[in-house]
């Protein structure tokens, strides 16, 4: 494990939408944070009354840049961090991280990985998969509602390969498209082989629903990681 260290200087270096409700920050820090894919930091957000709120965010970049990191950040509205991150907080903004944080993180555990995310939780896998891919086959289940919510779609698109899978799962499809239809609980027995090691992060309900199917498929409670927000 890592160790934390507090009150990191953060410099606002890239601020964009990647939704309607979703925005990417990438922050230069002051020092180097050496932190494994998948663990997250916590963010000094500063409420309207003044006052300074820690907030946790997954880190959505490998470890190889360990001064500059990225984050997938959603509007929760009347949300602390949102209305700071979303509408304070602009390019050359500063603010103060701790971190790193969280013992969901890529482990090579075998030569198969299938990781399974809904919405924003898909940001810890954007630092797992780079590193997964050189040690196993890894298969992504992504799902999201709409189109616009398919987030890093380009970027996960130009990673597939012989080592990694993408499967997109789109909850309210449009005509037209080929992807999986539904959610990722109800397509996730037809990706299992029984002699991999799952990770999950989205909401509580999908992470439950998840890990029935996989408890229901023999899939051993030790080979599932799992992440809820």
């Amino acid at each position: 494990m890592t160790g934390i260290i507090r009150n990191i200087s953060a410099l606002v270096k890239e601020k964009e939408s990647l939704s309607l409700s979703v925005i990417r920050l990438i922050l230069t820090i002051d020092q180097p944070l050496a932190f494994l894919p998948g663990q997250f930091i916590m963010i000094h957000c500063r409420a309207a009354n003044g006052e300074i709120k820690k907030r946790a965010f997954s880190i959505a970049s490998v470890p190889s840049n360990s001064q500059e990191i990225e984050l997938c950040i959603k509007y929760v509205p009347g949300g602390i961090a949102s209305e700071y991150l979303f509408n304070s907080v602009q390019i050359n903004s500063t603010m103060k991280i701790d971190g790193p944080y969280g013992r969901f993180y890529y482990e090579n555990m075998g030569t198969k990985v299938l990781f399974i995310a809904m919405g924003t939780g898909i940001a810890p896998f954007m630092s797992m998969i780079p590193v997964a891919m050189h040690d196993a086959k890894v298969t992504l289940l992504f799902g999201f509602r709409n189109p616009e919510d398919f987030l890093y779609k380009e970027l996960l698109e130009s990673w597939q390969s012989p080592s990694f899978t993408l499967v997109p799962c789109m909850s309210r499809p449009h005509d037209g498209w080929q992807g999986e239809k539904g959610h990722v609980q109800d397509i996730l027995r037809r990706y299992l082989s029984g002699n991999e090691t799952v990770y999950l992060c989205g909401s509580p309900e999908m992470v439950k629903a998840c890990c029935k199917v996989l408890g229901d498929a023999g899939i051993d409670e030790k080979d599932i990681k799992k992440e809820q927000w």
